[in-house]
């Protein structure tokens, strides 16, 4: 039997669909009653809507919808700052620019100009390249830039990165929310949680004499559930062999997966089967007052 705090308690109570994810200040809309679905996962509810709920729990009505005030403070959006192995090499990334930022005597300024900005970003271990994820570029579809470091100044090397094997729909592509790179560089990972319809999937890239091509085709799991956005994360080991995925919205009520790629002879294949958590609050799911 599943236990729930008091606020997921009084969702059930009024039985409200619900599923999207709160930001900074939350809207949500009404619903029918009849049907409700909900999950809470790190301590964030996650809803689509709510009937009503009290001001115990800070929900203010305005006219039709509920606006939920924020507790405590923004938390800054996932990937987008990265750090270098030895620390030294900061950067952080917006939608405006990318700066970077180095320490000496241990004071940190920033080194050279801003850089384009995008929506995720990653450093080397050896913090000489920065890889920078695009999603909104190119119509949408995403796209994602490298520059390296020569001498203290920083400059793009080669273009933009583009997959050759995405399924580009209305929704877009999103190629470029997640972005790692191994320690020296070299190989590159790019996630795209909108291709083939909110399937999601990766590619990995990687540099020889200083061009970067594709390697093999995309990564998608043989195993991923229904619109898993394979792709909403990404993480690539320091020798750049594997790589580690997440799938936001794979799972149980969008609990959400992982997968694992290793290359071997420059073939990446996947390993095992999807990661799911054994003991995760996925949610509950209720139909005409009968909730499960």
């Amino acid at each position: 039997m599943l236990s729930h705090s008091p606020i997921e308690n009084f969702i059930l109570m009024n039985k409200c669909a619900c599923s999207h994810r709160f930001t900074s200040f939350w809207k949500v809309d009404h619903c029918p009653a009849a049907s409700f679905a909900r999950r809470m996962r790190d301590g964030i509810l996650t809803a689509a809507c709510l009937l009503v709920l009290p001001s115990a729990v800070l929900a203010t009505p305005v006219g039709p919808e509920l606006v939920f005030q924020q507790l405590g403070p923004e938390l800054p959006p996932s990937g987008r700052t990265a750090i270098s192995g030895d620390g030294n090499t900061a950067v952080v990334c917006t939608t405006g620019g990318t700066s970077i930022y180095t320490r000496a005597n241990g004071t940190f300024s920033q080194q050279g100009a801003t850089l384009a900005g995008g929506s995720s970003v990653a450093i080397s271990a050896d913090s000489n390249t920065v890889l920078v994820g695009q999603q909104s570029d190119n119509a949408n579809r995403g796209t994602a830039l490298v520059f390296v470091r020569s001498s203290g100044v920083w400059s793009q090397q080669g273009s933009k990165l583009l997959p050759s094997d995405s399924v580009y729909t209305v929704s877009g592509l999103a190629f470029g929310i997640s972005v790692s790179l191994s320690a020296d560089g070299n190989t590159a990972l790019v996630g795209g949680l909108a291709d083939n319809n909110g399937q999601g999937a990766s590619w990995v890239f990687t540099r020889s004499s200083g061009s970067w091509t594709q390697q093999g085709s995309k990564l998608v799991a043989s195993d991923a559930s229904g619109g898993a956005q394979e792709g909403s994360s990404v993480a690539l080991s320091a020798d750049g062999n594997t790589a580690l995925v997440g799938g936001s919205g794979g799972g149980y009520l969008g609990a959400g997966e992982a997968y694992v790629y290793t290359r071997s002879n420059g073939s990446w294949s996947q390993v095992g089967s999807k990661f799911t958590p054994s003991d995760d609050l996925a949610g509950v799911y209720c139909e005409a007052g009968s909730c499960s």
